[in-house]
């Protein structure tokens, strides 16, 4: 990454700021925040590489695919990535393609006129107008229908959308940024996505790692919360002790830093004083659970899956070939695999 430590890493770009804290040390004041909202936390040298990775793409408008689990942050990415971008001054619009049914996606997305269906009574624009000039972020794009996604993708390749009962198209200038938590290639596979969609949207794909993943985040994401909480619940100078951070780099954050801020809430609300203890944290952290995400024997499939492709690789060398025979699937579906789980061993 040229050489930076964490610790040097420029935050002017993206709104970014870093703090160094060990367990322990945490506090709402360690947080040395950037003026503009949302800023991005990247201390760890993956975070470094996602960062860097949006900063370049965000000076053209080529289409961006933001893939990891949720709650890793993608939409605050995307947001930033508007944000540095020449169409700052225009609109962002977010919408979650998995939260609105099926039925009525279609309208939200390319609006209606009069008429179009019933109580359609009045002409209402949809969110592709609404963003005109400025970015759609689509968040879980591997849950949109099939039917939507030949709209979308004409709306891709002409520019213009047309409207339910619409007699013309409409031309619209709109970045659209993608998100999911899906392997869209398996997807693909399964005629569940099309494939010349996925090519339209993934120009430049970026990987945003789960948290478990970049530890190197924890304290300054847990400083940060810690000042963002503190002031909304007015509880200045709040902080952590050593026990309860270290029951925290023990923890595998299955909800990522989503679930890091609703832990640090929960305990700022549940807790006697500013400090956040032990006894403040629900008991699945208390219980230590590893990094793999297993507990009590039970572990999900998708980190026994990626452990198991590890460990094979590493037996053999790294030779994908070897390892496919050794896995009993065909080369194709290893590299889907190396894809799907970030796994990059030659």
């Amino acid at each position: 990454m040229d050489g930076r430590g964490p610790g040097r890493w420029p935050g002017r770009t993206l709104g970014i700021y870093t703090a160094v804290a060990s367990p322990g040390a945490v506090r709402a004041s360690d947080a040395r925040m950037s003026s503009e909202i949302n800023s991005i936390v990247a201390e760890s040298e993956a975070m470094h590489g996602v960062v860097a990775l949006i900063d370049r793409a965000a000076r053209r408008d080529t289409a961006v695919l933001l893939v990891g689990e949720s709650g890793t942050g993608k939409e605050l990415l995307a947001r930033a990535l508007h944000r540095n971008s020449p169409r700052a001054s225009g609109p962002f619009v977010a919408v979650n393609c998995s939260a609105i049914p099926d039925a009525l996606l279609e309208s939200e997305l390319f609006g209606h006129r009069r008429g179009a269906f019933t109580d359609a009574c009045e002409n209402q624009r949809g969110l592709l107008q609404t963003a005109n000039h400025g970015t759609l972020f689509l968040d879980e794009i591997g849950d949109m229908p099939p039917a939507l996604q030949a709209k979308l993708l004409r709306v891709l390749q002409e520019k213009e959308v047309q409207p339910l009962g619409a007699s013309a198209p409409v031309p619209v200038d709109v970045r659209v940024v993608t998100a999911t938590h899906r392997d869209l290639d398996a997807l693909v596979e399964q005629e569940r996505f099309r494939q010349d969609l996925l090519y339209r949207i993934n120009v430049v794909e970026v990987w945003v790692p789960p948290l478990r993943d970049r530890l190197e985040d924890l304290a300054p994401l847990t400083a940060h919360f810690l000042e963002k909480l503190g002031a909304r619940l007015e509880l200045p100078g709040c902080t952590i002790s050593s026990e309860a951070m270290a029951a925290f780099g023990q923890y595998a954050w299955p909800g990522n830093v989503r679930e890091l801020e609703n832990v640090i809430e929960r305990a700022l609300v549940l807790g006697s004083g500013i400090v956040i203890k032990l006894e403040d944290l629900p008991d699945r952290l208390t219980k230590h659970a590893p990094l793999t995400a297993c507990a009590d024997g039970a572990c999900r499939l998708i980190d026994v899956e990626r452990d198991h492709i590890r460990r094979t690789l590493q037996t053999v060398g790294g030779n994908k070939a070897a390892a496919a025979r050794a896995l009993d699937v065909n080369r194709k579906t290893l590299y889907r695999k190396l894809r799907q789980h970030r796994l990059t061993m030659s």
